[in-house]
This record gives C-alpha cells, structure tokens and sequence, in this order.
C-alpha cells in the first residue's frame, strides 16, 4: 500500500484513515467490490478499511481536522464558481467504531455483507449539518448517494427542507429492483407492482414532508435501462426509450440524464465474454464463483448473463459521438480502455441531434414541458393511477385546477386499457401535451384505449374548478 495511506506510529493527529489493529483477525465484512474491506499493511502491522478498492482507503470522518480539510477543499471550488457537489456513497462516512463482524448471511462466502455497520452511522447527520453549513454559506446545491436505505424517514432527515444537510438524494430501490436472492448478480425478474410502490412510495413521502427526490435510472455504475426494464429489440428501442424518458422525466423531483441515456444507448453486446469486462466489482465477483465453483458451468453462464445487464460496464463503455472510428471518442491509435458498443454507426450523437423524431428531441421535450408547466411537473402531486396494471405504469399529476395524465406501456405489445373513471375526462377533454406515437385515441364505447407497444403520452387538462393537490406536507 502506497506510504500516503500508512499511518504514522505516535502522530495520531495524521491518522487520516481507519485502522483495527492486530492480533484481532479484521473484522469478516466484504466492501463493495466483492472482497475483504480490510487490508493488512505490514510497516504497521495493523488493517486499514477501505469500503471499495484497496488503492481507496476510508478516511477517518472522527477525525475534526480530516472533516475541516473536507470543508477548505469543498471551499477552494466554491471559491471558483462551482455550482454545488454530487457526494458519492455520503451515508458510509460514519461507521460504529467497534468495526464488528457481519452477520453470517452466507456461510459458503468468506465475507459477509456489513452495511449495517457501515451506512448512516451514528454521527453521519452531524456530518451532514456541517457540510450543510459550508454549502448554504455560497447557497450552493448538493446531491448524495445513499445505497442500503429502504426508508424514506432515514432519507428524509438528510433532505428536508429545514434540515440544513442536502438538496436531495440518490436512493437506490430501483436500482436494487431486480437483484437475486445471491446478490445482484444473480437474477430476478422485477414485477410492475414492485416497480409501482417504489416510485409512489418516494414521490408520496417526498411531497407529503417537503422533501426533495433525486430522479435517475442510469448512472455510472447501472446497466442501461433500455436493456434491463424493457424487453424492446431493435425495432422498438427508440420507442421504448422515449417511454422511459416521459416515465422519469415527469415525476417530482430532478431527474438525472445520463451520458448516452439521452440518445438511447444499449448494455454491452451478448457476444462480450468476460476479458472483455474492465470493471473491478464484476472481475473480482468473476473470481470469486469460478473458484468457488470451478465445474459449474451452468452458473458461470448465468453469471456472465448478469453481467451484460447489471455490470457497472454497461454504463461505461464510451460514448458515441459519431458513426466514425472508435463511436469519434478518442483518436488513440489502439482505442479506448474497454471496447465500444457495437451499434455506434447507428447510435450516435451525430444522428440524433437537429432529428426531430430522435431520443435526444424527446428528452428534450420533456424537459421543455417541465418549464412550461412548472407548477404541475416540479411541485405538483402525485396519483397512480390502475395500481393492479402489470403492463402499464400511469400516473397523474396535480396542481390546482391542472392536471396531467402520464401513461407509459412497459410491454411489447398493444394493451387495451380499461379507462379508470378518474381519467376518462383528461382522455376526452384534455390536450396532448407528448407523445411517442402521433395518433387519435379515442375511448372506445366499452371504456377502453388501445395502448401501443413502448407507447407513451401526456395529457394535459385546466378544470377550473378543480382545485387539489396545491402544497405539501412537512418533515
């Protein structure tokens, strides 16, 4: 381990990271790239933590002056006109200082799962009020990531509006949708109902306390979402990405776009075997079931499987400015680090930008609507709208006497919708505000629309006297 991470013996004021020393064997919890969250370091003879790579110690947040040094570099870009942060994994900054074992949840596993003792910990909002403090002096903005956090009461306390911690935060439920019993790479089929109390959960919890919802569904270390909620091929994948982008675009909350997201990239190609993957948590992850099951062919299958659709990969491979050599990236003469996707000839920035019919218009429709009608898309409420649907997710949402039906069709297929009552005037008398499909869809005389495969629309309705859905609740 390089000496910048090595603790000085009898200088604790520089002891920057987390140490357990020896004889104690380190405590049996695994980080987040499928290994041992400790390392031995022999000039000390001690362990030191590190929650993801070993060459990424943890810093000692119970050190005031490695939380003062935080705040001067967090200042030093303030000072230079950065508009805010985004922090990432903030709820692993305080941890319980005994460092316990995990609890055995996996006896074949040599280590075992302790965010428990490592997420929210007991000092994280005092933490968080601090950084607070250093943001709100340049009234700048903050975004956190907050995995392992099921409850939006936890979430809740480092969000809300008189918290004076962050503007919001990532939570990861959906992300976690469609994880196996054995962990995220083993695989499990996500259910509509699943994916419907999710999000009414977060958007009902977050409007109702002044809260605040960070919205994405891709990010840097998430498969492209194209290939792992939707069954779309080729024929209906900008389609089905548009139907994505109007699902996430129109909730409450900021929605999230992340690079390619907006043109409709795809996870890597089911041709990629596993010396084509880069990323340390799906290599080490890879290591560690070939050798623990070395004849099961059948599970290094299903593995590589879940890799093309969960690994961090998916989201990195790089972007595809153009249809030229290596997607217009880079003009190394041996390429990128990690190979580019296929398709990049036909997926491209190039193609999509000035295309009005492209992903990348109908992104930015959505987010031209959320301006037109901010009161309604930023602060209004939110319905579901036929929760028993296992095909469709419609929602509505609500300001005053405006209203909006988002209707988005998950499936490949037509659906014919039985037209709750509560929609049927939006449906009639409301104006088209999106849609992925241009068409009239009348109601049909048994109360149904026919719902197209991938489609997606808005409908927008003033009823003056109609007046709900207008302000908030509070932490």
């Amino acid at each position: 381990m390089a000496s910048a991470s090595r603790r000085i013996t009898g200088a604790p004021i520089l002891e920057v990271q987390c140490w357990f020393p020896r004889p104690r064997v380190a405590p049996l919890v695994t980080n987040i790239t499928k290994g041992s969250a400790w390392q031995y370091d022999e000039t000390t003879d001690e362990y030191y933590l590190h929650l993801f790579a070993p060459e990424q110690p943890d810093l000692n947040w119970e050190n005031p002056k490695v939380r003062s040094a935080v705040h001067q570099i967090m200042r030093y870009w303030l000072d230079k006109g950065v508009s805010g942060f985004r922090m990432d994994v903030i709820n692993m900054i305080s941890k319980d200082q005994s460092f316990p074992d995990a609890p055995i949840t996996d006896p074949k596993a040599q280590w075992q799962h302790g965010a428990m003792h490592y997420c929210c910990g007991p000092r994280l909002h005092e933490y968080l009020q601090e950084l607070g403090r250093v943001l709100k002096e340049y009234d700048a903005f903050s975004v956190g990531e907050m995995p392992n956090v099921y409850d939006p009461v936890e979430i809740g306390k480092a969000v809300g509006f008189d918290r004076g911690e962050l503007a919001m935060a990532f939570q990861f439920e959906i992300m976690d949708i469609d994880h196996g019993p054995a962990g995220k790479f083993s695989p499990h089929k996500y259910r509509m109902s699943d994916l419907k109390h999710i999000v009414s959960k977060w958007q009902d919890f977050m409007y109702e306390n002044e809260g605040w919802n960070a919205l994405y569904l891709e990010n840097h270390d998430q498969g492209r979402t194209i290939s792992r909620f939707t069954s779309a091929g080729p024929e209906y994948r900008a389609t089905a990405r548009k139907m994505l982008a109007t699902f996430l675009g129109l909730q409450g909350g900021t929605p999230f776009v992340y690079q390619g997201q907006e043109i409709g990239l795809v996870n890597v190609p089911e041709t990629w075997g596993i010396e084509q993957f880069r990323d340390i948590e799906t290599l080490n992850y890879w290591n560690e079931i070939t050798a623990a099951y070395p004849n099961d062919t059948e599970l290094h299958k299903v593995t590589l499987q879940q890799f093309r659709v969960k690994s961090r990969d998916n989201g990195r491979t790089p972007m595809q400015w153009t249809s030229g050599k290596f997607a217009g990236f880079t003009a190394a003469h041996n390429g990128p680090w990690i190979d580019v996707n296929d398709d990049y000839e036909d997926w491209n920035a190039a193609s999509q930008v000035g295309n009005p019919n492209s992903v990348f218009q109908h992104w930015a429709k959505v987010l031209a609507l959320r301006k037109a009608h901010k009161r309604l898309f930023v602060y209004g409420s939110y319905k579901l709208i036929d929760e028993a649907n296992n095909d469709l997710f419609t929602y509505l949402r609500v300001y005053g006497s405006q209203s909006a039906l988002v209707l988005a069709n998950f499936t490949g297929k037509e659906v014919s919708w039985v037209v709750p009552a509560e929609t049927i005037s939006i449906l009639k008398n409301g104006a088209v505000l999106l849609e992925s499909y241009q068409r009239h869809r009348p109601v049909r005389p048994d109360g149904t629309i026919a719902v197209m495969p991938f489609e997606s629309f808005v409908m927008f309705l003033d009823s003056p006297n109609a007046r709900v859905g207008a302000g908030g609740g509070k932490l």
